[in-house]
């Protein structure tokens, strides 16, 4: 697969995705969404493939959902509307995270939001040492979407998890990799040298036996992720809403 914002290279049985928006900062709009879902599914068809690479640009992973995507946050959109274009970010991390071969996220500059989602939803995670992780959802008036709130907390327990959500702390790489949320932190500029020497040590193990036991661990951590979160993403639109009213001074019942 090649497309203007998502390019899929194959090095033998590995396969490097690669966000290419990078004029935007990679920011998640409906086009780029759209592609990585197409990317999952292509690459979860794909027996010859065991490991995939997710990459964004030298400059950084993602900075996130783009707040100027008309597809997603034009006020006069219906409501069914602006529900599909939410459910298609979650559905693409959810893809992802159900894809049959080991995945790994190579974190350059900065993961924020919906990009810290998709980074969550890989199997391993390599970051650079100045990167950082960022959840500003509740400052710009939303919940955390994407289903990703249970995926967090069962990486950095409930604690932690507030921290990042509710006061919306940036977690710089070492934090990061003391908290679990990373599982390599290498030099500025290396993260996909790393992320592709670890996907060669996972390359190298037995294929039934590495998909089978993905398979495994993800079922145990991952049991309550979609009954715990499966109306987030209607609750950001109903947080968006009332966030807009409050910004308006608007009073009364919503």
């Amino acid at each position: 697969m090649s497309s203007p914002l998502v390019n899929i290279e194959y090095e033998g049985t590995i396969a490097r995705v690669r966000m290419n928006r990078e004029d935007k900062r990679n920011a998640l709009n409906v086009a780029l969404i759209e592609q990585l879902n197409e990317a999952a599914h292509e690459l979860g068809k794909r027996r010859d493939v065991k490991v995939v690479l997710l990459c964004g640009t030298p400059k950084c992973f993602s900075a996130g959902a783009d707040l100027n995507d008309p597809l997603q946050f034009d006020p006069a959109l219906t409501l069914a509307d602006k529900r599909h274009y939410a459910l298609l970010g979650a559905n693409t991390a959810l893809a992802w995270e159900q894809l049959p071969q080991l995945t790994v996220a190579a974190v350059e500059r900065y993961a924020i939001g919906g990009g810290l989602g998709l980074a969550l939803a890989c199997d391993f995670r390599v970051a650079g040492r100045s990167a950082f992780l960022w959840v500003p959802e509740v400052q710009i008036g939303a919940n955390y979407g994407w289903n990703t709130v249970p995926r967090l907390i069962s990486l950095v327990g409930p604690a932690r998890a507030r921290r990042m959500i509710l006061l919306a702390q940036r977690i710089q790489a070492p934090q990061a990799l003391d908290w679990g949320l990373v599982d390599e932190v290498v030099d500025d500029g290396s993260t996909e040298a790393k992320a592709m020497e670890l996907a060669q040590a996972l390359d190298a193990m037995p294929s039934m036996a590495l998909a089978v036991s993905k398979r495994a661990i993800n079922a145990v951590a991952g049991a309550l992720t979609q009954i715990s979160s499966h109306g987030d993403m209607e609750q950001v639109l109903l947080c968006f809403n009332d966030w807009s009213r409050e910004k308006t001074g608007h009073k009364g019942n919503p």
